[in-house]
């Protein structure tokens, strides 16, 4: 089952099985996985196209196609996810580092001075916070409600930036927090419960419903975000918070008039009907 004369075969029967399920790029995930099974680069897979599927990799590569047509994330099949110039472990119960959380932390890197200091909120796997601590001389904490979520982030910190000065701290949101910072950036739980049927199986399925979902709104704990960091943010400190799609509220009107330089960002170089997904904003209190 699944596999062919060769690998340019097996290739296509994987694919064909993806698509039997509905996934969107079955033939690049049947080349990923298979490259990922035989410990081969995706050129490898091309140019070895004639040669025949190892039999001692039959059991692997049935289990994992398996898992994918299980519509388990590639991410979380092959255990770590790529996220700017970093590869994150990805575990179980641990929200997954997302492509689009890329151009936050972009934002953040122009926005955090230099030996400066930041906060991540609902850190995850600690993506952005250690990403940033990768490309800046900076300082900051990292901090999660989820102990689980804390403790992986504190192995992928000791495990990419040994040396970073990076705090990891178990918080609902400021509870635990008690210094002021020069950047607060965050990708929190932002998903209206009323979108859950709208979702992929990917996502409701294998993600950890704590980070996905937020209320009738999805924006409680953005509101909560937006209140409570002037008591944390250095005057003309900024605050990137990421946001949903879906959101009909408009965010920048949860700002008051002492934060400046609001504004609703997409994607760099997306078309004017692109969504908006994160906003930024500077605290400058007269």
């Amino acid at each position: 089952m699944f596999i062919g004369k060769n690998i340019s075969e097996t290739v296509k029967l994987a694919r064909e099985a993806f698509e039997s399920k509905g996934i969107d790029s079955p033939w690049l995930d049947a080349e990923i996985l298979l490259a990922n099974s035989l410990n081969l680069t995706r050129e490898e897979i091309l140019t070895k196209g004639n040669d025949s599927f190892p039999n001692e990799n039959y059991k692997k590569w049935q289990d994992v196609v398996l898992r994918r047509m299980n519509r388990e994330p590639i991410d979380r099949i092959l255990g770590k996810k790529r996220f700017r110039k970093l590869d994150f472990n990805v575990i179980p119960d641990v929200f997954s580092p997302r492509p689009e959380t890329e151009e936050v932390l972009s934002r953040a890197l122009e926005r955090i001075p230099e030996n400066g200091r930041f906060l991540d909120l609902c850190c995850g796997t600690g993506c952005i916070g250690i990403s940033i601590a990768n490309e800046r001389n900076c300082s900051g904490v990292l901090c999660d409600i989820d102990l689980k979520a804390v403790s992986h982030a504190k192995k992928e910190k000791k495990r990419l930036t040994p040396n970073a000065n990076l705090k990891i701290v178990q918080s609902d949101l400021f509870e635990n927090i008690e210094e002021k910072f020069d950047l607060i950036v965050s990708n929190p739980p932002y998903i209206s419960t009323k979108e859950k049927k709208s979702l992929p199986p990917e996502v409701i399925n294998f993600d950890p419903l704590g980070s996905l979902f937020c209320g009738l709104d999805g924006l409680h704990v953005c509101k909560l975000i937006i209140e409570q960091a002037p008591k944390y943010l250095n005057k003309n400190g900024w605050l990137l918070i990421e946001f949903g799609f879906c959101q009909k509220e408009n965010i920048s009107n949860l700002f008051s008039p002492d934060w400046t330089n609001v504004k609703q960002r997409k994607p760099w170089g997306a078309p004017r009907s692109e969504k908006d997904f994160f906003v930024e904003a500077q605290w400058s209190p007269s």
